[in-house]
């Protein structure tokens, strides 16, 4: 049953927020309009230009994206609709009727999205609450298990199989005591995480930390489950027949000495997909040591996939894709889900429309066609505001894997992407969290302009990469910016090193000044930073990819066995809010180093004609040197295309290090690849000489390694 993606129900939208229109010409004609998904001012301009109307938009309206298809309505019942779903109002200004942000409007949305994660947290969690509370004697988790056990065993497992082991899964001790702790935490506190944020819960909060009750009890409880799956798992054990299935039956977490504290980290990774949330259970020894455990609930985790075969029922509606949706479909999986491994070429008005994005709008394709198709089906004046992620689920698609408008709706609600109400006559599209939507939307123009940088030039330089990545809000890997980037560049994606997403922002948002001290070796303090550039590495350290390291505490001169290095890897010491309970500290500054190295960029081609390209450091092309040359070691080596062509330019790491305390940093490297546009194409005989003696060094030092790999070597 389709859920929250369509309603018949006449819900009104919260924030109607038009201004009074006037009621006489020319908002009073009658008109019929349609128009694929466009930024709303192209949008408003379009319906200014065809039916003469005094109507423009400001900027603050960038991040609306509106769909529109309408048959003999009001121009001002329209207009009305617009501002509704846009969260807008119309003001006159200088003879126009302006669409700006409605402040009131804004906020309401923000309420609703607010009220919708929570109520999520709470379903979710108290259904994991449900199946940690049912009790499941020795007998029954033995039986239980060996069933797993055998139906995975045989040769081509069913799904029922899997779903038997999932839901294993999720009656874990680990699995119980996250969600017993996770019912101890406000659901509403949990609903304010954004994506790309992290919160810590502890039963003794610092200033950093928020509160989680009832921890002592959960506890006492994963205690006991650990005793019913440790003797389950020894009856199997000690039984031959089901000995070699006892592993099913492994725990997360190894026991722990008690007493414990308690800390439990929710996060919402930047790139997630669905309104889910991951959960890491730290449970702190008294000696420091830890017990960790983790975990996920929300939704889109179990969700289908969108490009699953989903059937088309005698009732349901197929979508009728527009011809040039139908060749963008074809040629986007031409050139990445290929079955014969060739690269397809893409052709001239595929890479016209996928590089010019600000020209030729993402979402007025595929998107836009199923939209359309809903409201053929269900009828209604259609005014629709479309979330970008719409692209991430339907880039790869094609009309024989999301046939139908049913199957549509099933992704749309599966993974939260959009809500489709009725409202009388009219039929009232927006996304399912619209604010998270808006921020989440990709600047169209910065995205064309470095597509078409980067199809002209073989590689960017780093001043270039930390432009683009400071303009945009999260990493380009999904929505508009995944679309353009993936099928505007194809397989030359490796080849641009993007590095660390959230270094190359900080960097891009570094003034001249400021890089220039870093790079002649100075301090840049964080507290000499901008508001925006605190903020990324705010993100850095408490974010949900959180970077925080340590150095190793032992003396230069003293050695550390294995279980020291393992206990400092698993102390509470690497928790951001444990290891700075007051947050940044005003003390803290960032440093830079750089090194060089030889890069190559590399061309072999294979018997069929296909050309393999690689970028490569000078270890990973010596190592394959020095296979060629022993081919009783390495077999695979024969088969390596004989003519091998290089370019070689410059690696530069910049290497910059956020130092929070004596022994705590956050450090990542950015590269800068250079190559000189005139450096020749050459073969291995005619490299320099300095290149040569590099490649014999290496390659000398892999025949004393004995097995040719002393684990320098790699791309």
């Amino acid at each position: 049953m389709i859920r929250s993606a369509f309603s018949l129900a006449g819900c009104a939208l919260v924030g109607l927020a038009s201004a009074q229109l006037p009621t006489g010409p020319p908002y009073a004609q009658n008109i019929s309009f349609r128009h694929a998904a466009a930024p709303v001012a192209r949008l408003v301009d379009a319906l200014a230009t065809r039916f003469q109307l005094p109507i423009d938009t400001s900027p603050s309206m960038s991040s609306e994206y509106l769909l529109v298809d309408v048959n003999d309505v009001k121009v001002g019942d329209l207009l009305d609709r617009i501002a509704t779903v846009s969260s807008g109002r119309w003001s006159l200004s200088e003879g126009k009727y302006v669409l700006t942000r409605d402040a009131k409007a804004a906020g309401a949305d923000e309420r609703a999205d607010r009220a919708y994660r929570k109520k999520v947290v709470e379903e979710s969690i108290s259904e994991g609450l449900k199946q940690a509370n049912e009790k499941e004697p020795v007998d029954a988790l033995v039986k239980r298990a060996t069933e797993i056990a055998r139906d995975l065993s045989k040769p081509s497992p069913n799904e029922d199989a899997f779903r038997k082991m999932r839901s294993l899964e999720g009656a874990r001790p680990g699995q119980r005591l996250a969600f017993r702790l996770l019912a101890g935490i406000e659901a509403a506190e949990i609903a304010t995480i954004r994506p790309g944020q992290r919160l810590v819960f502890s039963d003794s909060p610092n200033r950093m930390q928020r509160p989680v009750k009832n921890a002592s009890a959960a506890i006492r409880s994963w205690m006991a489950d650990r005793g019913v799956w440790e003797e389950a798992r020894k009856v199997l054990e000690d039984n031959p027949e089901t000995k070699e299935w006892a592993s099913v039956l492994e725990m997360q977490s190894e026991p722990i000495e008690l007493p414990v504290r308690v800390l439990v980290a929710v996060s919402r990774g930047l790139e997630w997909f669905g309104l889910s949330y991951g959960v890491d259970v730290m449970l702190v020894g008294p000696k420091g040591g830890m017990a960790r455990v983790y975990s996920t609930f929300g939704r889109g985790q179990d969700s289908p996939s969108p490009v699953t075969g989903v059937g088309v029922g005698k009732d349901d509606t197929v979508i009728e894709y527009s011809d040039a949706s139908k060749r963008l479909m074809s040629e986007s999986r031409a050139l990445w889900m290929n079955d014969d491994g060739v690269t397809k070429k893409p052709g001239a008005e595929f890479l016209e429309i996928v590089t010019q994005p600000e020209k030729f709008e993402p979402l007025s394709f595929v998107p836009s066609d199923a939209v359309f198709a809903v409201r053929k089906k269900m009828g209604g004046q259609l005014v629709a505001s479309l979330p970008d992620d719409l692209l991430s689920v339907l880039m790869f698609a094609e009309q024989a894997q999301l046939p139908t408008v049913e199957g549509f709706l099933r992704v749309c609600d599966s993974f939260d992407l959009l809500i489709l109400k009725r409202e009388g006559e009219w039929l009232i599209g927006r996304p399912r969290l619209i604010t998270e939507s808006r921020f989440a939307r990709s600047d169209r123009g910065a995205i064309g302009e470095f597509v078409r940088l980067a199809r002209k030039k073989e590689f960017l330089s780093l001043a270039e990469l930390s432009a683009f990545a400071m303009r945009q809000p999260i990493p380009p890997m999904m929505g508009a910016a995944g679309y353009s980037l993936l099928l505007g560049l194809g397989g030359r994606m490796d080849l641009l090193y993007f590095g660390d997403w959230q270094l190359l922002s900080l960097y891009g948002h570094l003034s001249e000044d400021q890089r220039r001290n870093l790079v002649t070796g100075g301090r840049l303090p964080l507290g000499s930073l901008t508001k925006g550039q605190l903020a990324i590495v705010n993100d850095l350290v408490f974010g949900a990819d959180h970077r925080l390291d340590m150095e190793d505490t032992a003396p230069a001169n003293e050695a550390r066995g294995a279980e020291e290095d393992e206990a400092d890897d698993d102390t509470v010491a690497r928790e951001p809010t444990e290891a700075l309970p007051s947050g940044l500290p005003s003390g803290g500054y960032i440093t830079a180093s750089s090194s060089e190295a030889l890069l190559f960029q590399t061309r072999m081609q294979n018997d069929d004609g296909q050309v393999i390209a690689n970028l490569e450091n000078v270890d990973s092309v010596a190592w394959r040197a020095y296979a060629r040359q022993q081919p009783e070691l390495y077999s695979w080596a024969a088969n390596l295309p004989k003519d091998e062509t290089w370019r070689i330019g410059t690696a530069r790491d910049v290497s910059l290090t956020i130092r929070l305390s004596p022994r705590h940093f956050v450090r990542g490297a950015i590269r800068d690849n250079s190559i000189p546009a005139d450096a020749p194409w050459i073969t291995p005989a005619n490299a320099p000489a300095s290149v040569k003696k590099k490649i014999d060094e290496l390659i000398e030092r892999y025949r004393k390694a004995g097995d040719g790999d002393d684990g320098t070597h790699g791309r």
